[in-house]
């Protein structure tokens, strides 16, 4: 608890829309210039409404100078694993180092076999992820230096073996079940019981999977911990929102900094007037001081007003 934390690193999160690239130019080149350090993409081959994220990533570090950028996270099922693996390193060596690998097992299973990818049982897909973490080792061999486990290394645990081996980060996520056990984790027929509140049993997970992380060989400031917005968490928003005012909190019981994805999380669509939740930008400021402690949640200023969230880390 005494020795001095890293410096976080703060992005933007962009949904590659193919109507909005002029503006997500605009918006990525303010944060180049604003001293931003990542910008995040969403990879979803298979809606029709959205640019190629690798194609997106390629064109963004041709006009960047500083700005590291990632898919958010790469479909294993639609991208096959060498060729993403040489995507990766090719990315890497254009952009003078500045391309980061972030690796998904794939969800959304109708609209990937609709485009000619795999439809995956539960144990296709714990294959699939056993698979994955070859690819995740030539990554690091590639130069990257973190990984993002939204199990928090419960799914295989050979990934918390991989990530002390290479001496590299890790982000522990909360989520109360496997993609294989629930399609919608924000959906369910009944809503989630956690014993002593929703912050209370996500502090306790996080608190014994930063410990097997640690156990495993990970160096305790290597770890940040993520509160999962949206993973198993109840449709309605007073839970969502019960993390994110408690954020600070989760972090200052590890001594870790603390990651948060709320960017265009379906709860923040009730927070927002009828006529604004088709528009997927208007989610982004649906959040904002009033709601949560000032200074708790660090929020980026966008290009046309407002605020638009990345992958914030807190602020405690």
């Amino acid at each position: 608890m005494g020795s001095e934390l890293p410096r976080p690193a703060f992005g933007i999160s962009v949904t590659p829309l193919a109507a909005r690239y002029d503006a997500i130019v605009e918006q990525v080149l303010a944060a180049d210039r604003r001293g931003l350090d990542l910008v995040g993409i969403q990879d979803h081959p298979y809606q029709r409404r959205f640019l190629d994220t690798f194609a997106l990533i390629a064109d963004l570090l041709a006009r960047t100078e500083r700005l590291r950028v990632f898919p958010d996270v790469a479909s294993l099922p639609m991208r096959p694993p060498a060729m993403l693996a040489k995507a990766a390193a090719s990315l890497d060596v254009i952009s003078g180092g500045r391309f980061e690998l972030g690796l998904g097992a794939g969800a959304f299973w109708d609209a990937v076999a609709g485009m000619g990818g795999p439809r995956r049982s539960s144990d296709e897909r714990t294959e699939a992820l056993s698979e994955a973490i070859a690819i995740i080792r030539a990554a690091l061999d590639a130069g990257a230096d973190a990984v993002n486990d939204v199990s928090a290394g419960t799914d295989d645990p050979a990934m918390l073996a991989l990530v002390a081996e290479r001496r590299a980060g890790v982000i522990l996520m909360h989520r109360l079940r496997r993609p294989a056990e629930d399609s919608r984790s924000d959906r369910y027929a009944q809503a989630p019981v956690y014993e002593g509140g929703v912050v209370a049993g996500v502090r306790a997970f996080l608190l014994g999977r930063a410990d097997a992380a640690m156990a495993a060989g990970i160096d305790r400031e290597a770890i940040a911990i993520d509160p999962g917005l949206g993973f198993g968490k109840g449709g309605a928003p007073a839970t969502n929102l019960a993390l994110l005012r408690h954020a600070g909190d989760l972090g200052r019981a590890l001594g870790r900094p603390v990651v948060v994805g709320p960017s265009r999380k379906r709860f923040l669509r009730a927070l927002l007037p009828a006529h604004q939740r088709a528009d997927p930008l208007a989610l982004d400021v649906a959040v904002r001081d009033g709601r949560i402690k000032r200074g708790e949640i660090l929020l980026f200023e966008a290009v046309g007003g407002g605020f638009t969230w990345g992958s914030a880390l807190v602020k405690y």
